[in-house]
Order: C-alpha cells, then structure tokens, then sequence
C-alpha cells in the first residue's frame, strides 16, 4: 500500500538511525525512466501524492513552496525594487550552482539545462495538480493495474 516505497523505505532507513549512501553508475548502466512527457505525468500519478501523505495542505504547500521558490524569482529578478531583485538574483544564482553540481554529479545532461528551469518548475507543479485532482476523481490510484481506494491507502501508511 505505499505506491511511494522507495522514498519511503529511506525515511525508515534513517528513522531507525542508518545511514544511506548514494552511488551512481553512469559510465556502466543506463535506464530511461520515460520515452515521452505524457508518459512522465502517467507515471507520476501514483506517488506523486502519495509523496505529500495523501494531504491538500501538503499539496498546496508543495506548489506554493516550488513557485516562490523556482518560478516566481525568474520574473520578479525584473523588478525595479533593489531587495526584490538582490532576492531573486541570489535565489536564482543558488538554484543554478545546486542544479549545476547535481547535473554533474548525477547525470550526462548539460547543466545548460538550467535555462529551462522555471519551465521544468511549473511542469512539477502541474503534474502535482493532475495526480492529487486524479486521485479524487477516481478514488484512489491505479498501480500496477489495480485501483486502491484513497482512504485504505491514508489508512495504511
């Protein structure tokens, strides 16, 4: 009943006081997590809500959290008040230092990616929108085949 069993099996792991560690295998192994857009939102329908515990509030948070944060700074740097710029400046120059280290040290992708971001920004926020609308409409997710009912997997987690 956890459609989110990776995410959720390294929280146990650090709840009970383990340590992870991350490797990456770039230059041995390669796997593509999806062959189109479409299939990434299909994909994302059955833990992207579950990632924020099955909650609106979270949901709202999450969206509200990834706007201010990775959206609004690429337009509010065109500000004529001096705080708000400085703001987004650094938020900005933050973003792409992170987004440029992970790049690297994760993937093959040119960190020039980053000029895309806020476009790839708001893409996350719509497929947190489609998955949490979805879940309600069809009462649940559908995983593997099989729909599970929302309130047995909120009661189960």
């Amino acid at each position: 009943m956890r459609p989110d069993d990776d995410l959720m099996l390294g929280m146990k792991i650090k709840q009970n006081g383990f340590r992870q560690k991350f490797a990456t295998a770039m230059d041995l192994i390669e796997v593509e997590w999806y062959e189109s857009l479409i299939e990434a939102f299909k994909g994302l329908e059955k833990n992207t809500f579950a990632g924020l515990h099955y909650r609106i509030g979270m949901v709202l948070f999450a969206i509200a959290g990834t706007f201010s944060s990775q959206v609004l700074p690429f337009f509010s740097i065109f500000s004529t008040d001096k705080i708000i710029f400085s703001l987004s400046f650094a938020n900005i120059i933050l973003l792409a230092g992170v987004y440029t280290i992970i790049t690297k040290r994760m993937s093959k992708f040119s960190p020039l990616l980053f000029t895309v971001f806020p476009i790839t920004a708001l893409l996350f926020i719509y497929s947190i929108i489609r998955a949490s609308i979805l879940t309600f409409v069809r009462g649940g997710i559908v995983w593997r085949g099989t729909l599970y009912k929302l309130s047995e997997l909120r009661n189960r987690r």
